[in-house]
């Protein structure tokens, strides 16, 4: 558990020294959503900017729709 926790810190330390723009950490969000909704959550914790979330999708809809032209 130790090694777990301490590869986890790492991970979030070179996040952060890797300065991430909005579009990744929105990505982190969706990841987030996917993870309670595959049932096993006991809690719902909806994100205070999920209408930027919902954006976000619409846009990468959009872009997929249109490489697909």
């Amino acid at each position: 558990i130790l090694k777990i926790n301490e590869a986890q810190a790492e991970s979030i330390r070179l996040i952060n020294e890797a300065d991430p723009d909005e579009a990744y950490i929105t990505l982190k969000k969706l990841e987030s959503l996917e993870k309670v909704a595959d049932g096993q959550a006991t809690k719902l914790i909806i994100p205070s900017d999920l209408q930027g979330v919902v954006s976000l999708v619409n846009a990468v809809t959009e872009t997929a729709k249109d490489a697909k032209k």
